[in-house]
């Protein structure tokens, strides 16, 4: 996870085990925080889709790397300029087309999932909640759209007659 500071907020920052300044060019103001805020590694499946893209992404990294040398700028994000450089979140929103910043994309999932059916415990654990309360509380409006749903089925195996 990552997060631009202001330079003031920079300087005043303490940094621990978990939290250190991104020192790569054009990346000043940038910290990076190495865990989740829980300090609990998380694992979440991701479809192999996903995957073959981002091996072509490592492999296209590789090959820019050999090609610029000296002048490629390591790191280990994924989303880079051909030179390495870090791209923004900015302008990776900008790439969605101003839909949506890219921590949107994690609430879209969430209620994606849940609208889908799929267990308000098994969305928190994706998530990396503490408890499914917090996912309730969080995306109490995905569960009403099943409720309506729930009400619709129930009324076609107890049609009741007017």
């Amino acid at each position: 996870v990552r997060q631009r500071l202001t330079k003031r907020e920079l300087e005043t920052m303490t940094f621990n085990q978990y939290t250190r300044p991104l020192d790569l060019p054009g990346c000043e103001n940038i910290i990076v925080r190495d865990c989740t805020k829980s300090k609990h590694d998380r694992t979440i499946s991701i479809p192999q889709s996903l995957v073959d893209l981002l091996k072509q992404q490592k492999a296209q990294q590789a090959m820019n790397r050999l090609r610029l040398g000296e002048l490629y700028v390591v790191s280990d994000f994924v989303c880079v300029y051909d030179d390495g450089r870090l791209i923004s979140d900015n302008t990776l929103s900008k790439s969605l087309g101003g839909f949506c910043r890219l921590h949107d994309l994690r609430h879209l999932s969430a209620s994606l999932l849940l609208d889908a059916g799929f267990s308000v415990a098994s969305v928190a654990d994706r998530m990396g909640h503490t408890t499914p309360t917090t996912t309730l509380k969080v995306y109490a409006h995905a569960l009403q759209n099943r409720d309506k749903s729930a009400a619709e089925e129930i009324d076609k195996h107890f049609k009741v007659s007017t």
